[in-house]
C-alpha cells in the first residue's frame, strides 16, 4: 500500500464516523497532506504539531557518536557502536541523525565502500507533484568518495530490499531508505559498527562484506546493462543469458 493509498483510507475510514488523532513532527507552515485531511474529514480527524527535540529528558541524551562511541565487548575484539536515528527532530540529545552518519563512514573510507539498498535517490520522492526538491548531500559524499580515492565509476547496480553498507573499516545498518524524504520525515534508526582497536579489521564488518559479496556475485542478480532506461530488457525477452562471470564491483583501487 503506498502513501496515496493509506491518505485515502483515513479519510474514508474517518467519514465512516470513526475519529483520528494525529501527532506529527513540528514543522513550521505544517504540512499540506494533514491540513487537507483534517479540512475534508468534517472534524473527525485531528492534528497537532509537537516538537520532539523538548520532549528529551537529559537522562535520555547520549555520549555515543561517531567520535565517541560505545564499546561492546565481544570474543573476536572490542566492536565500537553507535547507534543513529531520523529524522533529525525525532532523536534524543546527543544522537547522530542517520544521513551525516552515513557520510561520515563514506568519508572515512579509504579502499572500498560497497552499497546495499532498495531506494535510492538524491531528491525527495514522495512530496507529491512539482514539489519533490533535490537534496543530494549522501550522493555527493558517494562521488566525492569515488573522485579523491579513485574508485572509478560505478558501473551497473543490483537492487533488493537490504539497507546497509561497509567499507574496509566499518559497516552501517538502517531501517531507511535512501533519499532526502525518510532522513526528513520518516522515523527510522541505525547502527554504525567498528573496531574499537582502529588498527584491526572488525569481524562483524567482515561477516557483513561477505554477505555483500554473497549476494552481488549471486545466479539471482542481473546487471543493469540487460536493460534499456525504461527497465525493459534490451532484446525484448527475459531470457536474455547472463554473463558467465559477473565482474567485480570497480569501487575499489
Amino acid at each position: 500500500m503506498d502513501g496515496k493509498q493509506i491518505y485515502d483510507q483515513i479519510l474514508a475510514t474517518a467519514n465512516r464516523g470513526v475519529n483520528f488523532r494525529i501527532a506529527q513532527t513540528y514543522n513550521q507552515g505544517g504540512y499540506a497532506e494533514t491540513e487537507n485531511l483534517m479540512q475534508a474529514s468534517n472534524g473527525r480527524i485531528q492534528v497537532r504539531s509537537l516538537d520532539f527535540k523538548n520532549w528529551w529528558p537529559a537522562n535520555l541524551s547520549t555520549p555515543a557518536t561517531h567520535e565517541t562511541p560505545t564499546f561492546v565487548p565481544q570474543k573476536y575484539g572490542n566492536q565500537a557502536m553507535y547507534i543513529t536515528a531520523s529524522p533529525p527532530g525525532f532523536k534524543a540529545c546527543g544522537r547522530e541523525d542517520d544521513l551525516q552518519a552515513m557520510i561520515k563512514i563514506l568519508d572515512s573510507a579509504q579502499e572500498y565502500a560497497n552499497l546495499a539498498v532498495m531506494d535510492y535517490s538524491p531528491a525527495t520522492l514522495y512530496m507529491g507533484d512539482n514539489n519533490n526538491k533535490w537534496l543530494p548531500e549522501f550522493d555527493n559524499a558517494i562521488r566525492r568518495a569515488a573522485f579523491e580515492r579513485q574508485y572509478g565509476k560505478i558501473p551497473y547496480a543490483r537492487v533488493y530490499h537490504n539497507k546497509y553498507f561497509v567499507t574496509e573499516s566499518s559497516a552501517y545498518i538502517g531501517t531507511s531508505n535512501w533519499s532526502p524524504d525518510y532522513w526528513m520525515y520518516t522515523a527510522g534508526i541505525g547502527l554504525v559498527i567498528r573496531n574499537d582497536d582502529t588498527s584491526q579489521s572488525s569481524k562483524l564488518v567482515q561477516q557483513l562484506s561477505s554477505i555483500f559479496e554473497r549476494d552481488w556475485n549471486s545466479t539471482y542478480t542481473i546487471p543493469l546493462s540487460m536493460f534499456d532506461d525504461y527497465g525493459n530488457w534490451i532484446n525484448g525477452t527475459s531470457t536474455t543469458p547472463r554473463p558467465t562471470t559477473t565482474p567485480k564491483p570497480s569501487t575499489t583501487k
